[in-house]
């Protein structure tokens, strides 16, 4: 934490900052490689047909997993929690059915990052509520997949936001260093699109709702989170534990901006690469 405030701050010398970006690299070096996706075996016999129609039951089901993943980052850096409500689950559904209507596939998000207009239409769709965004982008991942697989690929894209190593505006955003204290819900979906494969981690925080939103705040209960009944098997569980622990060795020295964007606010940073073909933005 104190690395990454130095490494933001308008007064630290040209040498202070350099140093705290090494801090932050080392962290970025050490943490990213003792992270491993536990395979779910019951996951892995439900096989996804039509990654751009996820169901309602499954797009709750990953956003709830994605917020588990976050919390316990940020429970470690004593940051507000997430939760996910039945209007961040429809508001993820919106803004990937967005990016496949708008064919927002790998050249567009190379080139202009996120589909700023299924941001805000489907922000306006609530009237109103801003809606911010991280996304994770593979290119010419092709199926078949399974429920199993595409955790997976939730899960990565969490390390890619902490654990990157090329920037810390991801890692500010997930653990939460920048929210102004409102409760924030949290959806997760899938796009598949133009030559891309996104996971889309959304985020609405309850201060941007208007009062006369129709975004519904009803919080679904997480059961990967603490004594609640397992919806799922204990891998993915184990998995979310196993990240929190590197996150918590972390916490002294890596995190990062918000790039959390309001609808239509664009993130400036596309140059986080983790292979050949892997872009956080």
């Amino acid at each position: 934490v104190n690395a990454l405030k130095i490494h933001e701050s308008k007064t630290a010398t040209a040498a202070e900052k350099a140093q705290a970006e090494q801090v932050l690299k080392n962290v970025n070096k050490r943490d990213r490689g003792n992270n491993s996706y536990q395979d779910n075996e019951a996951d892995k016999n439900v096989k996804i047909s039509d990654l751009n129609n996820l169901s309602e039951a499954q797009i709750t089901d990953l956003s709830l997993y994605a917020s588990s993943l976050i919390n316990q980052i940020r429970t470690a850096f004593g940051t507000t929690q997430t939760s996910v409500s039945k209007g961040s689950v429809l508001a993820a559904d919106r803004v990937s059915d967005g990016y496949v209507a708008d064919n927002w596939g790998w050249e567009a998000i190379t080139h202009q990052r996120h589909d700023s207009a299924a941001l805000d239409r489907a922000g306006k769709s609530f009237n109103s509520v801003s809606i911010g965004e991280n996304l994770n982008t593979w290119q010419g991942l092709t199926g078949p997949f399974t429920l199993n697989d595409i955790k997976k690929y939730v899960y990565e894209a969490m390390l890619d936001f902490m654990f990157n190593g090329n920037e810390w505006n991801h890692a500010r955003s997930i653990s939460g260093l920048t929210a102004d204290g409102g409760e924030s819900y949290i959806g997760t979906d899938i796009s598949v699109v133009a030559g891309a494969f996104n996971v889309h981690v959304n985020n609405v925080n309850k201060n941007s709702i208007a009062s006369d939103s129709s975004f519904d705040t009803t919080k679904i209960a997480n059961p990967y989170e603490g004594n609640q009944s397992q919806s799922s098997s204990n891998a993915n569980l184990a998995a979310a534990k196993a990240f929190a622990v590197r996150a918590d060795r972390a916490a002294p020295n890596c995190a990062c901006a918000d790039v959390y964007c309001d609808a239509g606010a664009i993130v400036k940073r596309f140059d986080c690469r983790f292979t050949k073909n892997l872009h956080a933005i």
